[in-house]
């Protein structure tokens, strides 16, 4: 019995454990629409790009632009890959940021995307801070494998024109 005991014990935690993941990676701080507006694009070297979990095998067609715009208006153009299944898109909607106190994800981008069938798509784009640069990024696959399809925010003229400050 205690044997018994003692494996379901080890089994239980290795459990948790593995369950666990990498750190946490979502931003806890309230972001402004400010520091979201602007044109995002895919990097190329996102982990879910590397894999192919779903089968379809979906390489970047370079001929084909891989970002998501989202206007201080509130509208968005989203034009880059979703999956389930594995697909490129082309199509505008709204946007919006959340952010609830109680809520562990922090703050996060709601996209809702109009598409040609006349209904609608939710993306939810949590948002990360590495060396004070925003990253949008999403789960590819099974969120317990920890693959990112990643956005780069691209520095628009005025962003360009201020020096930034050393990190600390």
């Amino acid at each position: 019995m205690k044997i018994f005991v003692k494996v379901t014990f080890l089994m239980l935690i290795s459990l948790v454990i593995a369950s666990c993941g990498i750190p946490e990676k979502r931003i806890k701080r309230i972001v402004g629409e400010h520091e979201i507006v602007g044109i995002w694009e895919l990097d190329p070297s996102s982990s879910a790009l590397a894999e192919d979990h779903d089968g379809d095998n979906y390489a970047i067609d370079s001929s084909k632009p891989h970002s998501i715009v989202l206007n201080a208006d509130g509208t968005c153009r989203y034009r880059s890959v979703l999956q389930m299944p594995t697909r490129y898109i082309d199509a505008t909607g709204i946007w919006a940021i959340e952010f609830q106190a109680d809520d562990p994800k922090g703050s996060e981008v709601r996209i809702e995307l109009n598409t040609i069938t006349g209904g609608t798509q939710m993306i939810t784009m949590e948002i990360k801070e590495e060396s004070g640069d925003l990253i949008l990024w999403n789960f590819w696959s099974d969120p317990d494998l920890w693959n990112l399809l990643e956005y780069n925010k691209k520095p628009n003229k005025a962003e360009m024109a201020t020096p930034r400050k050393p990190s600390d």
